[in-house]
């Protein structure tokens, strides 16, 4: 088993992932009406995307604990509910370690008729269970083990 490592993101790193993304989504057939970030790791990116693309911002909180949604529900379904209004819309996270929340929010998008979602992801571990479509840095099998601190949690 590989040694846990610390790897630290600064704010000119986060700017670059985040810049790399941006140019991602800015191809016409990726450009989203609007972009959503993850409570709380994909805030600051969702928010430096919106600048960025000059797009509206809406919030998901979703929490999972042990698989299951541990999020206020009736928080969750008003959030779910107000992205009705978007027709292609980009969810963002920092880093996509397991993907069970981007997993589990797929589920629910999809069973509200959400079938052009652009998954992003600033970094993104190999053995994660979801794919997000749009990456800033895939983080490889020999680097999993990393344990990855962005500039907003320190």
């Amino acid at each position: 088993m590989a040694e846990t490592k610390l790897r630290k993101i600064d704010w000119a790193e986060a700017d670059e992932l985040t810049t790399h993304v941006a140019a991602q989504l800015s191809y016409p057939e990726n450009l989203p009406d609007c972009i959503v970030g993850l409570a709380r790791g994909g805030l600051i990116p969702a928010v430096c995307l919106s600048h960025k693309l000059g797009l509206p911002m809406e919030v998901i909180s979703l929490s999972l604990r042990d698989g299951q949604v541990s999020s206020d529900k009736e928080l969750l379904e008003a959030q779910l509910i107000n992205l009705d209004k978007y027709n292609n819309i980009a969810i963002v996270d920092d880093i996509c370690d397991s993907g069970k929340t981007m997993h589990a929010l797929d589920i629910r998008l999809n069973a509200r008729g959400h079938s052009n979602i652009k998954w992003c992801t600033l970094l993104h571990k190999t053995s994660a269970l979801f794919q997000p479509k749009i990456i800033g840095e895939v983080i490889n099998e020999i680097d999993e083990s990393d344990w990855v601190v962005f500039p907003w949690e320190d």
